[in-house]
């Protein structure tokens, strides 16, 4: 860590903020990973002052991706959105697991991971994402419709969440300036 002090006044105090480790113990995708590193079932009742950080969206062996859950969406421009998840590494840190925004390739993976029977293989345009839109409700959050960035500048993710009707496809969008919603992608 390096620290740049010009002034004259003295620091009062500097906090470290320790790594949580993930000890994730036969990861399932629905299952969300909370702030003390363990994954727990959608809807189990948490520790005291144990909160949600993300949902595990696809699995292999103890590897995979998990969506961060933010009820509140954050709107950035592209860089602005990089910044943001990659600055999910110092505020919300994990030993094992590294913050960063989703690729295309993740976002269809993570969809496709969390699927269930008659949703749509990763293409361009996922017509039906029922089993993605599940897995993140049953969290307790809700996944906003709309534009998300992915790592790609000028491309995001674009989600029509109606209640019959949940599709997902990718959309060139307009320049880098403009703002759209922002989820970080922890890889384990």
């Amino acid at each position: 860590m390096t620290i740049t002090y010009s002034g004259t006044k003295r620091i009062k105090s500097l906090k470290a903020v320790k790594k949580v480790a993930l000890n994730l113990t036969n990861p399932t995708t629905g299952q969300i990973i909370c702030s003390d590193g363990k994954n727990y079932d959608a809807n189990a009742m948490l520790p005291t002052g144990v909160t949600k950080v993300a949902m595990i969206a696809y699995v292999v062996g103890k590897n995979g991706l998990a969506i961060q859950l933010n009820s509140t969406p954050v709107e950035k421009n592209w860089a602005g959105a990089i910044a943001y998840a990659e600055g999910l590494n110092t505020s919300i840190p994990f030993d094992g697991g590294t913050w960063r925004m989703p690729s295309k390739a993740n976002w269809q993976t993570m969809i496709y991971g969390c699927s269930k029977n008659g949703d749509s293989s990763p293409s361009d345009r996922m017509n039906t994402i029922v089993g993605f839109k599940e897995k993140v409700a049953a969290t307790g959050t809700t996944l906003h419709s709309n534009l998300h960035w992915t790592s790609t500048e000028n491309s995001s993710v674009c989600f029509g969440l109606n209640d019959g009707d949940s599709y997902a496809y990718f959309y060139n969008t307009g320049p880098a300036s403009y703002e759209y919603k922002v989820l970080g992608c922890l890889v384990f």
